[in-house]
């Protein structure tokens, strides 16, 4: 199966945000209590959801089962704005029940609907992981290192901007 190269990057990311959840400083599995946390500080994260959408992600994890798996193939093809809304994609799923107050605080952010779909492949990557995955890249798609790095930087420091506002110290001098 392939997907598109946003996914291929966020999917990665993804992955290492529930390994770094997962345990703590002593090795004990903490997965559960840490995304209580996330959960119950959801408000405080959705300014993060458009650059750095893989931290946010991370709170609805475990909390989506997909019903049609060859639709959700389609999903992770796709380029961010050409992925359709919360309403057709969450057809295709089903989600606890208790998340329902996350979702409908999500959708009521700006960018809320886009990060719910993005979330949502998340979660479905994360769930099928084998390695039939291959990055999808046409000409039209293509960007090349210089440009992709450029990108990067520019995510890396609206987090880290993010994090400077609510008290964090910032990772890194640049």
């Amino acid at each position: 199966m392939r997907m598109s190269p946003y996914f291929s990057q966020l999917k990665d990311s993804y992955q290492s945000e529930i390994d770094d959840l997962r345990f703590d400083s002593v090795g004990n599995d903490v997965l559960e209590q840490r995304l209580a946390e996330k959960r119950r500080a959801f408000k405080e994260l959705l300014p993060m959801m458009e650059c750095a959408p893989e931290m946010v992600a991370a709170t609805f994890h475990g909390s989506i089962s997909v019903n049609d798996r060859a639709l959700m193939e389609t999903y992770v093809l796709q380029h961010p704005d050409a992925l359709p809304t919360w309403d057709i994609v969450s057809g295709s799923l089903s989600v606890r029940a208790d998340h329902d107050a996350l979702i409908a605080l999500a959708l009521s952010a700006e960018g809320g609907d886009a990060f719910l779909v993005t979330m949502a492949c998340l979660q479905f990557l994360f769930d099928v992981q084998d390695d039939q995955f291959v990055s999808q890249a046409d000409d039209s798609d293509e960007l090349d290192h210089a440009d992709e790095q450029d990108v990067e930087d520019d995510e890396d420091e609206k987090v880290e901007d993010w994090l400077s506002k609510h008290g964090f110290d910032r990772r890194s001098t640049t």
